[in-house]
């Protein structure tokens, strides 16, 4: 009823009216082919299938059973598991991304699984030897995995950070913003907490922090500029913001302690005191860039090389090092000791955090032993 006053349809409506009413693939294409099919639901099953048929030349379905992330919407491993007539079923034969302690530890997690993962897993691991660890901190204290991440920076080697609840790395983003690390989820980059230094505008281009400091700090004028004085309180500046750039840039303020210190501090390039008047709202992010600029201008130029963000988040990404934190809501840790699906879906999203990394592994520390995911099994 809801839906139907303003005439309105979810998501789940676009694929069922799709497969209700569209008999082919928009663009009708030759071959159709479904990456990640894991974690597909019944419904976008049948449409899959539908349009699969329609194309063609190649109907392709790429997926792994044991990465189903996704059931709380209906998807099972179960219909990749269904046999293929022999010559249709192709399995995965080399690893590209685990080494073979990795990949060893993630297949012994995986034989937790109620319903067989391991039949017909056969792929060999990658050349290097890699690495299993522990790490004893846990989310609430991560200094730790903040010099874990620094020391890869240095090595120019990628570090995640992932954990199965976003909750779990409020404190290390924290930390992170506090000590000039940059970091993002290149994955996930609509969600702001994690990418607090980029954004794309309505053009495509990228904006944010990084743009502003670098414009404040190279003296310049122009757009962006002005974009960085647009943030300031209105009651500092009288006119309008190109005048107030103008007036800055020419040192020609009226007499005001606090509209010369702001002049001041934009002639002299202290971030710090621009971080420290900016509004809320910026504060934050042009914070962090100037941590980062303090520690290495550098780091300003290049995408960062720490990712955080929850596993489901980085479900298809990769990086040299991961790093665990294994924290769940009690609530979940209960309805697993209740559901055998329940405990498998975890035992599933462990497993894609651990097969995320090209070189080591590394557990850390739950706050509460009860309330992780080494209770839940």
């Amino acid at each position: 009823d809801f839906k139907q006053e303003p005439a309105s349809i979810a998501f789940q409506d676009m694929i069922d009216f799709a497969l209700r009413d569209a008999d082919t693939c928009p663009g009708d294409p030759a071959c159709f082919v479904v990456d990640e099919a894991q974690d597909l639901n019944p419904t976008q099953w049948g449409l899959v299938k539908k349009w699969g048929a329609a194309a063609y030349h190649r109907f392709v379905v790429a997926g792994d059973p044991a990465q189903v992330l996704y059931s709380w919407i209906g998807a099972s491993p179960r219909e990749l598991l269904e046999p293929l007539p022999e010559g249709r079923h192709v399995l995965l034969g080399q690893s590209y991304r685990n080494p073979r302690l990795v990949q060893a530890e993630a297949e012994g997690w995986l034989r937790q699984h109620s319903g067989s993962m391991m039949d017909g897993r056969d792929a060999h691991p990658t050349d290097r030897e890699g690495g299993v660890f522990h790490l004893p901190i846990n989310h609430t204290d991560p200094d730790a995995l903040v010099a874990e991440a620094l020391r890869h920076m240095a090595d120019g080697e990628t570090t995640a950070i992932l954990a199965p609840c976003g909750y779990s790395l409020t404190v290390l983003i924290a930390r992170l913003r506090e000590f000039g690390v940059p970091f993002h989820n290149p994955y996930r980059p609509a969600e702001g907490r994690w990418n607090p230094l980029r954004r794309l505008n309505d053009d495509g281009e990228r904006t944010g922090s990084v743009a502003r400091l670098r414009c404040f700090l190279d003296g310049a004028g122009g757009p962006k500029a002005i974009t960085a004085l647009e943030q300031l309180p209105a009651v500092w500046f009288e006119g309008t913001r190109k005048a107030a750039l103008e007036a800055i840039m020419a040192g020609a303020l009226p007499e005001d302690s606090l509209k010369e210190q702001a002049a001041a501090a934009w002639r002299g390039h202290d971030g710090a005191w621009y971080a420290q008047h900016m509004p809320e709202k910026m504060r934050n992010p042009l914070t962090l860039a100037w941590n980062i600029y303090r520690r290495d201008p550098e780091l300003l130029r290049h995408d960062p090389t720490v990712i955080i963000g929850t596993i489901h988040s980085m479900k298809g990404g990769e990086a040299d090092h991961v790093y665990l934190l294994p924290d769940l809501p009690r609530r979940v840790v209960d309805a697993a000791e209740e559901s055998v699906e329940q405990r498998d879906a975890i035992v599933r999203q462990w497993y894609v955090g651990m097969t995320r990394a090209r070189d080591t592994l590394t557990y850390c520390d739950p706050q509460y032993y009860r309330s992780s995911v080494e209770a839940v099994l």
